[in-house]
């Protein structure tokens, strides 16, 4: 009886690790289609690992960008705010939705979610992007002294960037800088790096005269 019973506790052991080697990685997979920018592919497999695991922030966060980057802003925003409401990555979660907000063309919404961002940080830990960003923000609110300021923090935060950059107009072109912000997600491959979208930028605002 006690052999009977030590081959049923042992099969039921090797069932166990088997079933545990079955499941499946769906945040993995959100990985690989997400950098491959096949973003519906990714939504898909981060929506499956966050049903096995509502707690996956990361899955989260990405699955707010993948969001993000095929224009479902509305649901971007749910994952983002759902990150703040459980204190998960919040500095990039404001920063994400600002970017949501300046999408929808809500200028007021972007403007504070990028000063949330911005107090989420220590100063020094503030990434050149978020000034980017703020840069965008102000230039569609034509206030272009605090677009100039963002821009010179952008350049001092990023000692590659060696570009000069003329006082900006106030000649209400905000088409320029919205037509930038649609296109100036790296991952979408519209730009080879960072500082390709930077430089598209700063050639935008010095042509706005």
């Amino acid at each position: 009886m006690k052999q009977i019973n030590l081959i049923i506790i042992t099969l039921i052991f090797f069932a166990t690790i088997i079933a545990g080697c079955q499941i499946h990685n769906y945040a993995y997979d959100g990985d690989i289609e997400y950098e491959k920018g096949n973003y519906y592919r990714a939504i898909e497999s981060y929506n499956l690992a966050i049903k096995e695991n509502p707690n996956d922030y990361e899955s989260r966060f990405y699955l707010g960008i993948s969001y993000f980057e095929t224009e479902q802003y509305d649901k971007s925003k749910e994952q983002n705010l759902w990150l703040i409401e459980h204190n998960k990555l919040v500095a990039n979660a404001y920063h994400e939705l600002a970017y949501a907000y300046l999408n929808e063309e809500d200028l007021e919404n972007a403007s504070v979610f990028i000063n949330k961002s911005f107090m989420a940080r220590k100063p020094n830990e503030i990434p050149f992007e978020g000034y980017l960003l703020a840069a965008m923000i102000s230039f569609r609110n034509n206030d272009y002294n605090l677009t100039q300021k963002y821009v010179d923090l952008v350049k001092a935060t990023n000692e590659d960037y060696e570009i000069s950059l003329t006082k900006v107009q106030s000649d209400n072109k905000t088409s320029y800088i919205f037509q930038y912000g649609e296109s100036m997600e790296m991952s979408t491959g519209n730009f080879d790096s960072p500082k390709e979208a930077y430089d598209d930028l700063i050639n935008t605002l010095e042509n706005v005269k």
